[in-house]
């Protein structure tokens, strides 16, 4: 049978107040919903010993991890820009690909944006070239430079299942509550809480100022990649699953070879 709870410590529909139970001196013969607003009563910071427990639970782990996915994308972001072996192979697709329109209106491109990347990729020729892609070509004739290329295959692939716009709002949500709970903490007036938990939200407050640092990095890798690509719309997203998708095309092509 559901407890009956005393109708006085219902404040309005969905809330209730404890100050009944309070003024209480026992607490036999209540239910058991009413014996926990008894106690309840009795710890005055019970809420604010749940809400902060449930924070030191969590907000390690969920720092690690965001910290972990951030780390990830500025290594990419800045293997993108600095690699030696990709700039050869964005190079190569360039002189192959003035080659293979020498003689169209496209010939003599000094650059190609990123947004077109895929489709120049599996470009083909004409008549007896019709099944040769532009991709296959330069698998045929790739030298081991351009060969290391593929090796930030598995750098791509970690750093698209990360997304730096959640890790901005989850750092900003994350920042807020620690901001809060420290605030609280310090505002109880329970020096036992205050001493537990301030050095635990210090600390990740602390790490979510590196977090904060790390995004900023990513940013502004992203505007020189925009720059760079040629692809002034494109989001940091789209420009790794772009990159992704061509390195694949290239490694498939070289694995047939």
């Amino acid at each position: 049978m559901a407890a009956i709870i005393h109708p006085i410590f219902f404040r309005s529909a969905g809330s209730f107040q404890l100050a009944y139970f309070a003024k209480l001196k026992s607490g036999k013969n209540l239910k058991d919903a009413e014996l926990f607003c008894f106690l309840a009563a009795r710890e005055p910071f019970l809420k604010l010993q749940i809400e902060l427990k449930v924070l030191a639970s969590n907000v390690s782990a969920d720092l690690t991890r965001q910290l972990d996915s951030a780390r990830v994308l500025l290594c990419a972001t800045e293997d993108l820009y600095s690699c030696a072996s990709i700039k050869t192979f964005f190079h190569r697709c360039l002189q192959y690909g003035n080659f293979l329109n020498q003689s169209t209106f496209a010939a003599g491109a000094s650059g190609f944006a990123l947004t077109s990347l895929l489709s120049a990729l599996n470009t083909k020729g004409n008549g007896p070239t019709s099944n040769i892609r532009l991709v296959d070509i330069l698998a045929e004739n790739a030298d081991n430079k351009i060969r290391s290329a593929v090796n930030v295959l598995s750098l791509l692939e970690s750093a698209k299942k990360c997304s730096v716009d959640d890790l901005e709002k989850s750092e900003l949500g994350l920042r807020r509550s620690l901001e809060k709970s420290l605030k609280n903490v310090q505002e109880c007036g329970d020096a036992s809480l205050f001493a537990h938990y301030s050095p635990i939200i210090m600390d990740s407050i602390t790490k979510c100022g590196q977090l904060t640092r790390t995004l900023k990095k990513i940013r502004d890798n992203e505007l020189r990649l925009k720059e760079y690509y040629c692809g002034p719309t494109m989001n940091l997203e789209a420009i790794l699953e772009t990159l992704y998708q061509a390195f694949k095309l290239f490694q498939n092509a070289l694995n047939v070879r």
